[in-house]
């Protein structure tokens, strides 16, 4: 899967398959806390900007609808990473 984030983009797998390398989950948890940071910095930047009387609702614009996708599925995904990297987890 593509992901843009701000002015970036970078691939995710699609698949459930983490890393099981300690090295390389924390390296990937990292990388999506950095992307994270980003698209909560964008989010933060549009929703803070002065807005028209007349203008659509925020919740219509496709940006922040994709923000959104982004951001809810990085954060279950560095939930999973976080809870497999614990002591006793299962790999």
């Amino acid at each position: 899967m593509l992901m843009i984030v701000g002015s970036a983009c970078s691939l995710m797998p699609s698949g459930p398959e983490e890393p099981t390398d300690a090295d390389a989950r924390q390296a990937l948890i990292t990388r999506l806390e950095a992307e994270v940071a980003a698209d909560r910095a964008t989010l933060a930047s549009i929703v803070t900007q002065p807005r028209d009387v007349d203008a659509n609702p925020l919740h219509d614009d496709p940006e922040i609808r994709a923000i959104a996708d982004r951001l809810t599925a990085a954060t279950r995904r560095l939930d999973a990473l976080r809870l497999a990297a614990e002591p006793g987890a299962t790999e």
